[in-house]
C-alpha cells in the first residue's frame, strides 16, 4: 500500500477550503506541473488536458493523438504513458492511464475513479475504436479514511503515481488532503499568479461542484435507474435551475454596470429588461428601457494582452460614427471594456454560407463599400496598429499559460516564418488607414438602412490589405470572388498596384493570428464552445497556417500585382 504523504512535507496552509473542487484549468495545469517536478519526461509521460467523454471529444483526441505519433518519426520506437483526466457530464473527474508500445498499440488502461465505480461503459468502445482492439481496463485501488471532495486531488496525484510506476493500493486521510492542496497553492502560486488560486480555492465553493454536490447525491439515490425518464427529468429541472441561478448572478452583474451609468444611475432594475445575447469574445446584453434598446458588452476578465485592445476602441467608434458605418455610441470604459451603443436590429445576419451562396456579390458589395469609405476616410485613427505586435504579444502571453493544452510547439516552429513574412510586408512601404481589423461576416449587420460593422476593439490604422485578405478568409471566398471583392473596391476608387500580393501575404498572418485567438478563448474558459471545440478549431486554423505559408514561400512577390517570381525555397 502507498501513502502519499511519504512524498510532502507535513506543513499545512491555514484556510484550505475542501470543499472547492478546481476548474479543468487548475487541473490540467496542476497535472503538467506535478510531471514536470517529478523529473519524469514528457515525451514518455504525457499529461492530456481535461476531456469531456461526451460528443466523442476523447475519441476524437485519441486517434489525433496515435496518428500525430505516427507522422514523427523521431519518435518512432519508443512507448508512451497518457495521463487523461475525464470530466464526467459534469458530476466528477476521474482519470484514466493508456500505456502504449512502441508500435502503437494499447496495452494496458487503468481507471480512476474516486468512488471506486467501475469505468462507464462507453469507455471501452472509444478505447477500441481508436487502437483497434480489447483492452481490459483496470481500476486503480484508491482506500479514503476521508470525505470524496477532493476527487480531483486525487485524480492528479494518482496519474502521478502511475507515471512513476506506483501502482499499489493508495492511503488517503484528510491530513494527506490538506498536504497536498497546500502543494498545490504553492505550485499554482509561484509557476501562475494569474490564476489567482490561493484566493480562489480558498473563498468560494466551484460552479462545477455546486452541481456535483447535487448531482452526486441524487446518483447516490438513484444509481440502479440512471437511464428512467424519472432521472432524465430530474436532471433537466436541475439544468433549468442551475441556468437560472445562473442568469439570475449575471443579471445582477449587469445591474451594478448600469448603475454606474449617467442614464441609469436613477433608475431601478425594474425600469429595464435584460436579455443575454449571442457573444463571441465578451458577454453581451440587450437592454430594453422605455427611452429606447441599448446594446451592453462587459468583458469576461481584463488580461494585459486585452486590455491594449480596449485603449482606442471609444475614439475610434467615435470616428466610425461620423462615416454612418456603426452603431451610435453611448458609453466606453477603457479601463474595463463596458462598452454601450444603441441596439440596431438587424434585418439578415452576416455568414460565410451568405457569400457562398450570394452569385450577385450583393453582400461581398455592402460590406467592401463599408470597407473602403472607412479606408478613405480623411481622418484618422487614434492608434496606429502593428499586426506583427500584437501577435508576438498574444504568443507570449499564450506561452506563458498553455503548457500542453495544445501542440504548442508546432506554433513556435513557424514564428521565423512570420518573421519572413514580416520583412517581405515591409518592403511595401502601405500607407496605414483606419481599419476594422477584425473584418468577418458576424461583425456585420445588415439593417434597413444598410450595413453596419461592429465589434471594433482592434480597430486601428493598419494596411488595408489586413481588411480585406481578413474578408476573404472568414467568408470562405472562392478565388472568382475574391477576384470580384479586388475589382468592387477598385471599383470605388481604390489606386493600389501591391494590393493583391499584401492580401495574400497577409493570409497565414491572419491564421495564427485566429489560432492563437482561439487558444486564448479557451484559456480564457470561454463558455460559447467546449476547450476541445476550440482546440480543434485552433488546430484547423494552424494547419491552414502553413498551407498557406508553404505557398506564401512558393514564390517572391514582384511589386507588381498578379506577378510571382522566382521561389524562396
Amino acid at each position: 500500500m502507498y501513502r502519499i504523504t511519504e512524498e510532502i512535507n507535513t506543513h499545512l496552509e491555514s484556510h484550505i477550503n475542501l470543499l472547492y473542487e478546481y476548474d479543468t484549468v487548475e487541473i490540467d495545469t496542476l497535472l503538467f506541473l506535478k510531471i514536470k517536478k517529478s523529473e519524469l519526461d514528457l515525451h514518455h509521460n504525457i499529461p492530456v488536458k481535461t476531456k469531456h467523454l461526451a460528443n466523442n471529444y476523447l475519441t476524437t483526441y485519441l486517434i489525433s493523438e496515435k496518428q500525430s505519433y505516427e507522422q514523427r518519426q523521431e519518435s518512432l520506437g519508443t512507448s508512451r504513458t497518457l495521463l487523461i483526466p475525464i470530466n464526467i457530464e459534469n458530476i466528477k473527474i476521474v482519470g484514466l492511464a493508456l500505456f502504449i508500445d512502441k508500435d502503437n498499440q494499447l496495452i494496458r488502461a487503468i481507471y480512476i475513479d474516486v468512488d471506486q465505480e467501475p469505468a462507464p461503459d462507453e469507455l471501452k468502445p472509444i478505447l477500441k475504436s481508436a487502437y483497434s482492439g480489447n483492452c481490459n481496463i483496470e481500476n486503480m485501488s484508491i482506500l479514503l479514511t476521508t470525505n470524496k471532495h477532493s476527487n480531483a486531488v486525487i485524480v492528479i496525484e494518482s496519474l502521478l503515481l502511475i507515471a512513476r510506476s506506483q501502482l499499489e493500493k493508495i492511503l488517503l486521510n484528510n491530513e494527506d488532503l490538506l498536504n497536498l492542496r497546500s502543494i498545490h497553492i504553492k505550485l499554482l502560486e509561484e509557476n501562475f499568479p494569474t490564476l489567482h488560486f490561493a484566493e480562489k480555492q480558498r473563498t468560494r465553493i466551484s460552479d462545477f461542484k455546486k452541481k456535483k454536490t447535487y448531482q452526486l447525491s441524487y446518483l447516490t439515490q438513484h444509481r440502479d435507474h440512471l437511464l428512467s425518464p424519472e432521472l432524465n427529468n430530474s436532471f433537466f429541472k436541475l439544468r433549468q435551475n442551475l441556468q437560472k441561478t445562473n442568469d439570475e448572478s449575471l443579471n445582477k452583474m449587469v445591474c451594478r454596470k448600469l448603475s454606474k451609468l449617467p442614464a441609469f444611475s436613477s433608475l431601478s432594475s425594474k425600469d429595464y429588461i435584460i436579455e443575454r445575447i449571442a457573444g463571441g469574445s465578451n458577454v453581451s446584453y440587450k437592454i430594453k428601457t422605455s427611452f429606447g434598446d441599448f446594446f451592453l458588452r462587459i468583458s469576461r476578465r481584463i488580461y494585459s494582452v486585452i486590455a491594449q485592445l480596449y485603449e482606442n476602441e471609444g475614439a475610434n467608434i467615435k470616428h466610425a460614427e461620423t462615416l454612418n458605418i456603426c452603431a451610435k455610441l453611448r458609453h466606453y470604459n477603457p479601463n474595463d471594456g463596458t462598452l454601450m451603443t444603441d441596439f440596431v436590429q438587424s434585418t439578415e445576419i452576416l455568414s460565410p454560407a451568405k457569400f457562398e451562396s450570394d452569385e450577385s456579390c450583393t453582400y461581398l458589395e455592402n460590406f467592401v463599400s463599408q470597407l473602403y469609405k472607412l479606408h478613405s476616410s480623411p481622418m484618422r485613427f487614434k492608434n496606429d496598429v502593428n499586426v506583427f505586435d500584437r501577435l508576438k504579444t498574444l504568443f507570449l502571453f499564450i506561452a506563458g499559460e498553455i503548457n500542453d493544452f495544445f501542440p504548442f510547439h508546432e506554433c513556435q516552429s513557424l514564428l521565423s516564418d512570420v518573421l519572413k513574412v514580416e520583412a517581405l510586408l515591409n518592403n511595401y512601404h502601405a500607407k496605414k488607414v483606419p481599419s476594422h481589423n477584425d473584418a468577418n461576416p458576424y461583425n456585420a449587420l445588415l439593417t434597413k438602412n444598410g450595413l453596419i460593422l461592429i465589434d471594433w476593439e482592434r480597430s486601428g490604422n493598419n494596411d488595408p490589405a489586413w481588411d480585406l485578405a481578413y474578408l476573404s478568409l472568414s467568408s470562405h471566398l472562392s478565388s472568382n470572388q475574391e477576384e470580384k471583392m479586388l475589382s468592387i473596391y477598385r471599383d470605388f476608387g481604390a489606386q493600389d498596384s501591391t494590393l493583391e500580393n499584401r492580401i495574400f501575404l497577409f493570409k497565414p498572418i491572419i491564421e495564427i493570428w485566429k489560432t492563437f485567438w482561439l487558444i486564448f478563448q479557451a484559456l480564457d474558459e470561454n463558455d460559447i464552445l467546449s476547450k476541445d471545440d476550440f482546440t480543434c478549431l485552433a488546430q484547423k486554423r494552424l494547419e491552414n497556417c502553413k498551407s498557406l505559408l508553404n505557398e506564401t514561400f512558393s514564390y517572391q512577390l514582384a511589386d507588381s500585382p498578379n506577378v510571382r517570381l522566382t521561389r524562396i525555397r
